[in-house]
Order: C-alpha cells, then sequence, then structure tokens
C-alpha cells in the first residue's frame, strides 16, 4: 500500500506485510512508524497481509486504518482511535491472520461515507464516520475475498465492488455496483472472461469511463460496465493489482505482480462518449511536447550519444463510413504545412505514433514564409516610426503637451517595437548555417500547430503544442 500526502508529494505513506507503516518525508529523511494498537486487555488485532489504509479525501491530516476494526487518525498516524466493533466474524487462525479488513474507500461527495471490504466476503457502510455501522453485503458474492471497494467521485451512494475466488477454486469474475449505498447491486461482469478481479477503477473526471484489473490483464469501460474491452496492446499477460488515473492528464497507470508499472496514455478515452461515438469523424487533444535544441544533433558523424526519440500520440475516433485511408496533415497557425503522413483508420479508436518530426522542403518553405512575414512586419514598424520626423520630437521635448490618448499610443508602439522579433540579416543567415543541415532530422520548433485528420471524406482537426523547457538545458527541479 502507498499513499502520498495531497499537499506535499514528499510525504508518502508505505507499508509492508501485516500492517508494518510508515509515514516517511522524502525531502527531510524523516521516518515515523504508524500502527494501530489494541488497548490494555483487549485481543490482538489482526492485519492482513496487505492492510488497507487511506488519507481522507477530505483532509489530509486523517487516515484510516484497517485491521479487524476501522481505526481513525486526526494527526496523520501518530494517534489513533476504533471508530468500528470488529467487522469479521473471527474465524478459527491459522498460519496467516483471517478476518480482516481488505479495502477502505470514503466518498468524495460527503466526509465520513465510509466503505470497508473483508476478506470473508462481507462490505460494511457508515454515513456517520464510524458511530453506526450496517453489512451490505446481500447480493454480493457469498464468502469471496473483497479485493476492492471504491467509492464514486460523483455519486454519494453508488460504489463498487470486486471479489475474486480463486482461494475457493472459484474463478468467476465479480464485478459489483451499487447506486443505492448498498441497499440492491448489479453485476457489471457481463462478457468478462473467468479470471479473478483484483480492482476496479472509476476516472476522476468521465463518468462514463471505467477500467478492471484481473489476474490476466486489464479491460476499460466506455458504458459504465455495461461492457469491456481488453487493454492488450503492450501490456503482457500479467496480473494488474492496482490501478490508478492521473485526474489531470487522465494517464492510466497500472500496477502488476512481477512486471513493473506500465503507463498507458488513456485521455481520449475520457471523450469518447456516446455522443463521440455517433459522429463519422473526432480527433482527440493531444499531449504538449517540449522541444530540445539538440534533438536530431544524435546522426551527427561526431555526435553520437543516444537520445530518446519523442513520441506525440494523435488518437482519433472513425465510423465504418470514414474507415480507410486516412491523411494527416501539421500546420502552423500560418496554416503553413510543417509535415503530411499517411495512415489508414480502422472502425474505432485509432492511433498514430507522430515523432514531431518535419517535412524538410515543407520547413524550408514555412521558415521562409515566417522570415518574410518578420521582414513585412519590421517594414512597416518603420513606417509607422517615420512619421515622426526629428523636429516633431524636438518640439515635444521643448514643451509641447500631447493628449493622454496619444501618448499611450506612443508608448505601446514603442513595447510593440521592443518586443517584436527583428529578421536576421540574409548574409547573416548564410554565415551560420548549419552544413550539416540536409543531413539531419527536422523537427518542430516551439508552437502551437493544428492537426488535421481527414479520412472518409470528412474532416477533424486538434491542437498540438511544442513547449521550450522551463528553465533551457537544465534539469527541472524535483522538489
Amino acid at each position: 500500500m502507498v499513499q502520498i500526502d495531497p499537499k506535499d508529494r514528499n510525504v508518502v505513506y508505505t507499508a509492508f506485510q501485516f500492517g508494518f507503516a510508515q509515514r516517511q518525508n522524502l525531502k527531510t529523511g524523516e521516518r515515523v512508524r504508524i500502527r494501530p494498537r489494541p488497548d490494555l486487555k483487549e485481543p490482538p488485532l489482526r492485519y492482513n497481509w496487505v492492510t488497507p489504509f487511506l488519507l481522507s479525501p477530505h483532509s489530509r491530516d486523517i487516515l484510516w486504518y484497517g485491521a479487524n476494526r476501522l481505526f481513525r487518525s486526526l494527526d496523520r498516524g501518530d494517534t489513533f482511535t476504533a471508530v468500528s466493533p470488529d467487522l469479521t466474524s473471527n474465524r478459527e487462525q491459522g498460519d496467516v491472520p483471517w478476518g480482516t479488513a481488505t479495502s477502505i474507500t470514503e466518498s468524495p461527495k460527503r466526509f465520513g461515507v465510509l466503505w470497508v471490504g473483508t476478506d470473508e466476503g462481507k462490505v460494511w457502510l457508515t454515513k456517520d464516520g464510524g458511530a453506526t455501522w450496517k453489512d451490505v453485503s446481500r447480493g454480493l458474492a457469498r464468502d469471496r475475498w473483497v479485493t476492492r471497494v471504491v467509492a464514486s467521485t460523483f455519486d454519494e451512494g453508488t460504489v463498487y465492488v470486486t471479489q475474486s475466488g480463486y482461494r475457493n477454486d472459484d474463478f468467476r469474475a465479480y464485478v459489483f455496483r451499487s447506486t443505492d449505498f448498498g441497499e440492491t447491486w448489479s453485476s457489471l461482469a457481463r462478457g468478462l472472461p473467468d479470471e479473478p478481479v483484483n480492482v476496479v477503477r472509476e476516472d476522476p473526471k468521465a463518468k462514463h469511463l471505467l477500467y478492471l484489473g484481473t489476474d490476466l490483464g486489464a479491460y476499460a469501460s466506455l458504458d459504465r460496465g455495461e461492457t469491456w474491452i481488453p487493454l492488450t496492446n503492450g501490456l503482457p499477460r500479467v496480473a494488474v493489482h492496482d490501478l490508478a488515473v492521473q485526474p489531470r492528464e487522465g494517464d492510466l497507470v497500472l500496477g502488476t505482480h512481477g512486471r513493473s508499472v506500465f503507463v498507458a496514455e488513456a485521455a481520449p478515452l475520457r471523450r469518447l462518449t456516446e455522443e463521440a461515438r455517433k459522429k463519422d469523424l473526432v480527433a482527440f487533444p493531444v499531449k504538449s511536447a517540449t522541444w530540445d535544441r539538440r534533438r536530431g544533433y544524435g546522426e551527427h558523424p561526431w555526435i553520437t550519444w543516444p537520445r530518446v526519440p519523442p513520441v506525440s500520440r494523435i488518437a482519433w475516433w472513425a465510423s465504418p463510413a470514414a474507415a480507410g485511408p486516412t491523411q494527416l496533415l501539421v500546420k502552423d497557425t500560418y496554416g503553413n504545412v510543417w509535415t503530411e503522413a499517411s495512415a489508414t483508420s480502422a472502425a474505432g479508436l485509432n492511433v498514430f505514433e507522430y515523432g514531431l518530426t518535419a517535412d524538410p522542403s515543407k520547413a524550408d518553405a514555412a521558415e521562409a514564409d515566417l522570415r518574410k512575414r518578420l521582414e513585412e512586419k519590421a517594414k512597416a514598424q518603420e513606417e509607422i516610426d517615420q512619421k515622426f520626423s526629428p523636429k516633431e520630437k524636438n518640439e515635444s521635448a521643448e514643451g509641447e503637451v500631447r493628449g493622454d490618448d496619444e501618448e499611450d499610443a506612443d508608448g505601446s508602439e514603442a513595447r510593440a517595437a521592443a518586443s517584436s522579433p527583428k529578421p536576421v540579416p540574409p548574409d547573416l543567415v548564410a554565415a551560420l548555417a548549419d552544413p550539416y543541415r540536409s543531413q539531419r532530422t527536422r523537427y518542430l520548433p516551439p508552437g502551437t500547430y493544428t492537426v488535421e485528420i481527414s479520412a472518409g471524406g470528412k474532416t477533424a482537426t486538434t491542437r498540438l503544442e511544442v513547449r521550450k523547457p522551463k528553465v533551457e538545458g537544465l534539469p527541472e527541479d524535483n522538489d
């Protein structure tokens, strides 16, 4: 288990087996052990192999911690108070503790609405922070380990539950949703193969989008669990034990059992609503890219150090009517084409991996057009400056009073002239010309570009931004 302080990314909560957790400050190196203990004369607590704990979405200081009871800390784990009775049946114990909490979730919509799942197949609900509890397991799979309980970001009474029966030689998929605080449950497992389910996750920005992790991979649903699509492009057949969605970027992070962490650029799925799927062609937003002036010099015969090639993934939706040959154009703000590419659209979601390269002849033409525009702008500025002769300037200096509007206009013109880029003289351009220019791969310079996608007689556009690094030539601050 890992939790990160939402206000200070240097503060991390981690744990290893049986509830031995700690709060660590990565910047200062400070470590504090956190683990609730039973009071005197109380029976020992039982901790799951993967003991659940949760930072409240309503306060960074409140930490919920599950053993066979639920505990609350108001000081980030320094002290704990039990807020529930034993939520299990306290069966006969073996070598590994049994009758423990396995998952905790709190509604982001209202403080104190908590759900706790157990390894006995029970799900418990409290609406008042632990003062009263209700068993809402009726309708779930009986005696099947609750692998995850997830409260909805959008509705206070909606919650998702996944269960696993592999410990009972039951390999069916168990996924449930309740929209009435657990009074009734609906199965979302239709169409899923028989494989134990480990985690379900709701996209925090798209109500229609769900993700699922199982012992054999991952799935996505574009209709709140009515149907599921396997995520197999680049993901090996591996157990997915946890999922997280980056709220701002929409990236899907998958934690696997023994095969590292995978990241999928899943943001286009947020826009793939039922309305979007009815259209013939829809282009999705593209992640901004960072420009590097050294890019392209790896091909130099004397400078051969490796460089990670940039990749921008351009995604679009095509209906069966738009499936087939597809043309992609990348244009600058003046309409100049920097690169042209061909692809074949399949009916459904399509992704084109673009390396930010530019066609040399098209790039030369676009740069020539930009130089011409700068020259015309400089010439126009000179004409504006010539409106005021030296005599007029001297008269003004001797005391001629101008109107406020005119003075403001002159000031703005001066500022505009100072900030406008000046065209480089042709002889200087020739002197500074790169002798290896024709041999290098050309890349898009910083700027905002339009990506135009044409297929099946339809056209859709999206924006691609190439940004300068925050501090050119220096690594970004990680503090």
